[in-house]
Formats: C-alpha cells, sequence, structure tokens
C-alpha cells in the first residue's frame, strides 16, 4: 500500500487513538506469566499482537479471546514450558527482548528469531549478558549480539550490570527476575529511556512486587514469601495511574530507595566466559552450555519434563484495561499544529498515564504550541512554533516527528541524546535525514540526533523503511508540504494505528490509499 498526501490546511474534528501497545505487551506478558486467570480488555491490536499470542501459548500458557475486546489468559504460574519450535517474533523488538527474558525461566533451551531489522540492526547483547550473570545460560548464534539467540534456565540470582542504553534490556530482565523469584542486584551502565523503564516498574508495582531502584541505574529484587504476601490479589490494574503506587517516573521509587552509601559498593564485572558488556554486542559462545542440574521431582503433581527448573512465586491473575495511546495522539496533534487553520482533539486520553510520550506536550508547548488539556481530551490548534535545543531520550520515539517539526519551527531545532533511535525497526536518524533531505529541508545528521533549520518543504517520493512511524511522521510533513508526496510501504502502519490514513481523511486532510 501507498499513501498520497497533498497540502491541506483547516483540519478540524476528533480522533480516537486505539490502545497503547507497550501497555499491552507488559500486560500479556506478566499475565502469561501469572498464578491464575487474567482479563486484558482493548489491547492494541495488530499482527505483533498475535505474534505475542503465539509465542506465549508456546511457553503453556493459554490465551483466547472473548467477544470483541477482551482477551483471556490463563499464566503458567511462573513455570513456562519450552517452546517446542523457534519463536518468530518478527519485527517486533519488545517481543524479542521481554521473550527471550522470559525463555531464561523455562528448563530447556529456546531458540528466538525475527526479521532483517531485528537480526540485524537491533541488539540484544546487553541482555543476553544480564540472564547469563544472573545464572541462565544465553547467546547469540552468530557471536553478534543479534537474533538467533538461544536460551535456557534457570534464572539463579546475583548480581549483574548491563548496558542500560535501551530501556527493553532493563525491563525485560527486572520482569524475568521478578517471575523467578530470585534476589538480583542489577546495575544498567549508560541509563537511557528511563521513563520506559518506570512503566515497567509501574506493572510489577501494581501486582506487589517490591522493587528498589537508585534513579533507574541501580535495582534490587528480593525473593516474596509466598504468592499472595504483599502480592497481586487478582485485583483490577488501572495504568491510567489512579490508585497506583508510583507512576515510576525518574526521581521517584517504587519501594523503599535504597541507602546513600549503597551507591559506591563494588559494581561486579560478569563472570568469566559470560559475554562482553556494552556497545549491543554479545560475546561469541564460548564452548558448550553447563549441564542441566539434577531436576527434583516437581511439588505441585506437575511433570517436569520441559517445564521450569526453579520454582518460581509469581504474581496472581488480575483484570486490566490497555488504555488509549499517546505516541498515537502525538500525530494527529502535531497535523493541527503544522497546517494553518487547524484545530483538532484527540479524545479518550489519559494525562495521567505514565506512558512517556505524554511528555512531548510540554515540550511542544514550550516551543509555543497551542495546546489545551483535559481530563480525557488534548486540542491542538495551529501554532507560530519556536526552535530550541530537544533532549529526546525520554520519548524517543517521537524523535522522528520532532524532526518535522524542527524543520517548519523558526530558527534552529536541536535533537540530542537520540543514538538509541538509530537500533529501531530502522536507523531513524539516518531514515529522517535522508527523507527530510529529499523534501529540501535544510538539516545536520549527528552521531545522536539532527540539527534543523526552518526550511520550506516540498512534496517528495518517500520510503517508510518498513517502520510505521517513518509513515506517520512524513505524513504530516506531507500535510505541510508545497506539492503531493507519496509514502511507498505504507502498509506496516498498521502496527500502532490502522486507521491513521482515514482518520486524517475524516479531520479534512488530502490523503488517500493506493494499492
Amino acid at each position: 500500500m501507498d499513501l498520497l498526501i497533498r497540502p491541506s490546511t483547516s483540519l478540524r474534528g476528533e480522533v480516537a487513538v486505539p490502545a497503547n501497545k507497550s501497555h499491552s505487551f507488559r500486560a500479556l506478558l506478566l499475565a502469561g506469566l501469572a498464578d491464575g486467570r487474567s482479563t486484558i480488555t482493548r489491547p492494541a491490536l495488530s499482527g505483533d499482537w498475535q505474534r505475542g499470542v503465539r509465542a506465549l501459548r508456546m511457553f503453556g500458557a493459554a490465551v483466547e479471546q472473548a467477544g470483541d475486546d477482551a482477551w483471556k489468559v490463563t499464566g503458567v504460574s511462573g513455570r513456562p514450558k519450552t517452546p517446542n519450535d523457534v519463536i518468530d517474533c518478527g519485527n517486533s523488538g519488545i517481543i524479542f527482548r521481554f521473550f527471550a527474558a522470559a525463555a531464561a525461566l523455562c528448563d530447556g533451551y529456546a531458540v528466538l528469531t525475527g526479521d532483517e531489522s531485528i537480526r540485524t540492526i537491533r541488539p540484544i547483547g546487553p541482555l543476553l549478558d544480564g540472564l547469563n550473570q544472573l545464572g541462565a545460560w544465553a547467546v547469540s548464534t552468530k557471536g553478534d549480539g543479534h537474533a538467533p539467540v538461544v536460551v535456557r534456565g534457570p534464572l539463579t540470582g546475583g548480581r549483574a550490570t548491563i548496558d542500560g542504553a535501551d530501556s527493553q534490556f532493563v525491563s525485560a530482565l527486572l520482569i524475568a527476575a521478578a517471575a523467578a523469584n530470585i534476589q538480583a542486584d542489577i546495575t544498567a551502565r549508560n541509563a537511557g529511556e528511563k521513563p520506559w523503564v518506570g512503566l515497567t516498574l509501574n506493572w510489577l508495582a501494581r501486582l506487589g512486587v517490591p522493587v528498589e531502584h537508585d534513579n533507574f541505574e541501580r535495582y534490587r529484587l528480593f525473593p516474596s514469601p509466598s504468592q499472595g504476601e504483599g502480592r497481586g490479589e487478582g485485583r483490577f490494574l488501572s495504568p491510567s495511574g489512579r490508585g497506583r503506587l508510583s507512576t515510576g517516573e525518574p526521581g521517584e521509587g517504587l519501594a523503599a530507595r535504597a541507602q546513600s552509601q549503597t551507591q559506591s559498593e563494588d559494581r561486579s564485572p560478569s563472570p568469566p566466559g559470560r559475554g562482553v558488556r556494552g556497545e549491543g554486542r554479545s560475546a561469541a559462545p564460548v564452548g558448550p552450555p553447563p549441564p542441566r542440574p539434577p531436576q527434583a521431582p516437581p511439588s505441585d503433581g506437575r511433570t517436569a519434563e520441559g517445564g521450569c527448573a526453579t520454582p518460581a512465586t509469581p504474581w496472581a491473575g488480575f483484570e486490566t484495561t490497555i488504555p488509549a495511546d499517546w505516541s498515537a495522539a502525538m500525530y494527529p496533534l502535531v497535523a493541527a499544529l503544522v497546517t494553518p487553520g487547524s484545530e483538532v482533539a484527540v479524545t479518550g486520553v489519559d494525562p495521567a498515564d505514565p506512558q512517556p510520550d505524554r511528555l512531548l506536550l510540554d515540550v511542544l508547548r514550550e516551543m509555543g504550541a497551542d495546546i489545551q488539556v483535559g481530563a480525557d481530551f488534548v486540542t491542538a490548534r495551529s501554532s507560530r512554533l519556536a526552535g530550541r535545543r530537544i533532549d529526546c531520550n525520554d520519548f524517543i520515539d517521537q524523535f522522528m516527528l520532532l524532526a518535522v517539526v524542527g524543520c517548519l519551527a523558526e530558527g534552529e531545532t536541536e535533537l540530542v541524546n537520540a543514538q538509541i533511535a538509530r537500533h529501531k525497526e530502522c536507523d531513524r536518524i539516518a531514515a529522517m535525514a535522508s527523507a527530510l533531505r529529499a523534501m529540501g529541508a535544510d538539516l545536520e545528521e549527528r552521531p545522536d540526533g539532527l540539527l534543523l533549520r526552518r526550511s520550506n518543504l516540498r512534496g517528495a517520493d518517500l520510503d517508510s523503511r518498513a517502520d510505521h512511524r517513518m509513515v506517520m511522521t512524513l505524513a504530516v510533513a506531507g500535510l505541510a508540504a508545497q506539492g503531493g508526496s507519496i509514502i511507498r510501504r505504507a502498509e506496516c502502519v498498521e502496527k500502532t494505528f490502522a486507521d491513521f490514513p482515514a482518520a486524517l481523511a475524516r479531520l479534512g486532510a488530502d490523503v488517500r490509499t493506493t494499492a
């Protein structure tokens, strides 16, 4: 599918955005590891969701759709079975990282792979390092820190130090360690994307899992004496933040913050042969994996074959409704800001939700955006924007959209601390530099971002790079450009906002799709 965009003005109306993907996958995996049955209402449905469901079933969880918008998940009580086939993660980094960590709860070998981006530009080396340091066995088959990977449990606990530039490494390790019910001390060097780890900690806190942290750089988990003592009791969990223990944002601990003297404790290096930390790479396999430990008869009457060697005490099943996606909301809002005579409202969003992308509203306001926030809506109106320096790390998925804003704002806009964007569905820094140059933008590409000057954008023939956020970002650019634009391979937009072209058209944008 190609997307054709013509310059547009006077966008008007309301947009309802889909559910948030990050919340959805955390709910799915945590439900799959829970003790009992969970209900997830209104998750973000896409091809990625279906891959996640298939992967969870391969781990032994029962997952079924109940009606139009609810999914029932019967968890494995922290004891996933060894998958009987390779887990294909497709184009999903969150499935790849989160389920690779979950595989460390299995006694047997799990193999995970994905598409070209997963196998070449989306590293997993730091996570493999962390799993190895906590007692599991995890390798990249090519020794380059990318898929395919092979993982075997159990996790036994201890200390781990990993590169934390990508939040998914840290989040995945925290979820696996919590499910294994082990004592773990995890240090994240070069910690980045901190609010996204905060989202994970928010989920764990609401499930009753105590995690201490020091500014998202060091984490401590402790085993729970028994399921039900301080852990989730089948409650309704609202990610919106009402009634939650904490937002988990930088500067706010979820449990008691550790004492200051612990910051000077020794950060132990990884054991010999366990992998090289940092730079997104993991050491090549060094000899065969260690032999399996003797397996005692399972105490719960289950067969030990293919199960988990480590008895885990996970949280109870729960019910939750996935909130609307702040990331998707930003595209129609920015479209209103950069097109003359426009006023667009996004409905159904919750300003109290811990999704980091909502923080972009403050950045846009500082640039001069006319934005009104209500209890369950946000309205944006055409605005004259001024460039500024923006640290993009806390809302890295909005880097590309900010690049478009930078082209249309007065003066210069400097986007910094975004180097992790080079390891998403595509190299988003290079891809945006190339696309915006094709549209006539005056910019400089830098290792960690872009420097952009106000430009008169013109329509161009553009490629999505099979990246859903490229499609939505370039569509917004096309609305403010002179002349028509075409975005090739736009079908990937279904990953987060399948209705995006139609939603723009309903606002009055000159947008249409072609086969």
